[in-house]
């Protein structure tokens, strides 16, 4: 369902997937967005708004390795919706079970909203396979602490792919924290460990909103 003809469903380009792709090749080629600032953690787009920048960045590694064509700008989309939806996969099977899980992956793979996903080059369709793939491994971190903090990079890098993380992923880490913490699941110098790893990834985004924000 992924790949039948990838490139070239749906026909043409949404003009955010092209303007993400345009700051791809400039940073692929000079290492700034097409407005020339020099390795943006958040894009300058159309000069008045913003957009986010990792896409861009995958968008980049691409060209550079295979030139340009529709499929290959829309490749860095796919791969990670692909592992996204494998995570959902033992996601749901580590809470529900393997017919579940099953169950539920069929209607991820058939869901129209997951396959336009997969396809169209936006900035903001990286977030929820983000998510997707930093809560299997925070539940994987239940058990083993490695996949917590392996998580928190997952989170973290979730900031630069759509402008409304600001306010719903601390929210949404703030609260499994809550959870966590509440029922034994972490301790302290967990959620310390946590907290550095995700503001070590994180803090360029924040620190540019509160720019932004402040008009500074």
């Amino acid at each position: 369902v992924r790949l039948y003809k990838f490139g070239s469903i749906p026909d043409g380009f949404n003009q955010d997937g092209a303007m993400a792709v345009v700051d791809g090749i400039s940073l692929a080629k000079y290492g700034t967005d097409r407005y020339g600032m020099r390795m943006p953690v958040h894009l300058t787009a159309w000069g008045y708004g913003q957009m986010s920048s990792l896409l861009s960045y995958f968008v980049a590694i691409f060209y550079n390795l295979f030139g340009f064509s529709f499929l290959v700008v829309r490749l860095p989309i796919l791969i990670i919706s692909l592992v996204a939806s494998v995570c959902f996969y033992f996601l749901v099977r580590d809470i529900f079970g393997r017919d579940i899980s099953l169950i539920a992956l069929f209607l991820l793979a058939i869901n129209p909203w997951h396959i336009m996903q997969s396809r169209w080059v936006l900035d903001c369709n990286l977030f929820p396979h983000f998510l997707i793939i930093g809560m299997f491994l925070l539940n994987k971190g239940i058990n083993k602490k490695i996949y917590l903090y392996l998580s928190m990079i997952l989170f973290g890098l979730s900031m630069y792919c759509y402008g409304i993380s600001i306010y719903t992923v601390p929210l949404l880490l703030l609260f499994i924290c809550v959870y966590f913490k509440k029922n034994k699941i972490v301790n302290i110098k967990d959620i310390v460990i946590c907290i550095i790893i995700y503001l070590f990834f994180s803090w360029p985004f924040i620190l540019t909103m509160i720019i932004n924000y402040f008009k500074i």
